[in-house]
This record gives structure tokens, C-alpha cells and sequence, in this order.
């Protein structure tokens, strides 16, 4: 039992990373599709 838990916590930890890794690639690739569009 004690093992499935910390498997499950290992998994919502991953997907917590995934899920901020994803959101800080979404906003540095929109940050930099503003300022091409600023300096067009």
C-alpha cells in the first residue's frame, strides 16, 4: 500500500513539472512572438 502512494505522488509531481514546464515554454514562445510583432 505504502509503495502505490508514493508512486502516486511521484506521478502527480511529474505532472506538476510537466505542467509548468509547458506553461513557461507557451509564455517565452508568446513573449517572443510579441516582440517580433512589436519590432515588425
Amino acid at each position: 500500500m505504502n509503495s502505490t502512494n508514493e508512486a502516486q505522488k511521484r506521478l502527480k509531481l511529474l505532472q506538476i513539472h510537466f505542467a509548468v514546464e509547458i506553461a513557461l515554454f507557451h509564455l517565452t514562445a508568446n513573449g517572443k512572438i510579441q516582440q517580433w510583432s512589436t519590432d515588425a
